[in-house]
């Protein structure tokens, strides 16, 4: 069962927020920067013999049952013991699943009351392994690894990614919604105290156009303490931040897979877009799609004719995409080396993991979670 059958959550505000970032681009304006900044404008490796290895550890979905899944998951998180966590906001469910793909009982239900969610989109796990959890509403609930409710708090921005610091505090970033009115400066990055429920402080203002909205950004914490990198969906912009608002490193890139195809037949193409960033000793992994080569034959006219909206079923992201995974050095931004991955990527997940999702050819969806790891030479320096 294909999730086009939740259409009218896809045609709600996030897919109209999600669909206007895919048409609008952003430039950051960060002002004085005091980091080395990199820029690199080619696809060779500085390591060509290294290989990225992609082992399956999970599969999740079935045609019905259990563990059947309603669809790609608006978002996906891991805790240390391998369970995966998902947030169905159309569902009003955080479905859980063991390290095996076997189901485990939800956090929490639908509903306004303690330990109940207005339509959750976003999940992630914090300090051992503790399960945070945003939904539209604007509440942020804390749950036991094991699902008994904490407690729980409004959140004063809208939310598209976080993480925990390390002491304690939380990193929002916010996607204020489109801007309809001239041009306005929007604010992304919020330091948020979760004992006091309040924003300490705010950084990084982008001046977005009458019409436009800010980018999506992605968040992934640092090895050194109480930073972060964020990088951008629509643009390959890598940024380290201290969690004063300081810029620490900085660097762009400009790969092939990066690049918009042509149009054709008055239809623009799918925009390629960063899913994930995630740190691992020394190293940065970079998550992206990007259209596939043969994706006119299912982004057609037809599809995107005047005056009809096109359904999640037919407009086969599945199809359309195609997904990569890149290994970059953090003190110079330069390729190490890259590779396909199977599925549309949803995340980059702790302990070099990526989830990603996929429907088999009678539109059944799964999300498979690889282990992946980087084999290099001997004798390489990288």
């Amino acid at each position: 069962m294909s999730y086009s059958h939740y259409k009218p959550w896809l045609d709600g505000s996030f897919h109209k927020v999600a669909a206007a970032l895919a048409i609008v681009g952003v430039a950051p304006a960060l002002g004085t920067v005091d980091a080395t900044a990199t820029a690199q404008t080619d696809d060779q490796p500085t390591c060509p013999e290294c290989v990225i290895q992609l082992d399956l550890v999970t599969t999740i979905g079935s045609l019905d049952g259990p563990d059947w899944i309603p669809g790609q998951p608006f978002s996906i998180a891991r805790d240390s013991r391998g369970r995966i966590h998902m947030a169905y906001p159309w569902e009003g469910l955080v479905p859980v699943f063991d390290a095996e793909g076997l189901p485990l009982p939800p956090i929490g239900r639908s509903g306004e009351g303690p330990g109940e969610y207005q339509n959750p989109y976003l999940v992630r796990v914090g300090r051992s392994d503790t399960v945070m959890v945003i939904d539209a509403s604007g509440q942020l609930s804390i749950v036991t690894p094991s699902g008994g409710y904490v407690r729980r708090m409004r959140v004063p921005v809208q939310a598209v990614d976080f993480l925990v610091t390390d002491g304690g505090g939380i990193v929002f970033s916010e996607q204020p919604g489109i801007v309809r009115a001239e041009a306005t400066e929007a604010t992304i990055f919020h330091v948020f105290n979760p004992v006091d429920a309040v924003v300490e402080r705010s950084f990084h203002t982008l001046q977005v156009e009458g019409g436009g909205a800010p980018p999506r950004f992605r968040l992934a914490s640092a090895r050194e303490p109480d930073r972060f990198w964020a990088i951008p969906g629509n643009g390959y912009e890598v940024t380290q931040y201290t969690v004063d608002g300081a810029v620490t490193r900085q660097f762009t890139r400009d790969p092939s897979w990066m690049r918009r195809p042509p149009s054709k037949d008055g239809i623009f193409s799918p925009r390629p877009g960063i899913h994930g960033v995630l740190e691992v000793e020394g190293r940065l992994w970079v998550a992206g799609r990007h259209a596939n080569e043969d994706w006119a034959q299912y982004w057609t006219p037809e599809v995107f004719g005047e005056d009809r909206e096109a359904s999640a079923e037919e407009l086969q992201y599945s199809k359309v995409y195609r997904s990569v995974v890149e290994v970059l050095d953090i003190d110079t931004g330069r390729l190490i080396t890259s590779a396909s991955v199977p599925g549309l990527v949803l995340a980059l997940l702790p302990d070099r993991h990526v989830a990603t999702y996929r429907e088999d050819d009678a539109g059944v969806p799964y999300v498979d979670v690889y282990r992946i790891t980087m084999s290099e030479p001997s004798n390489s320096e990288n």
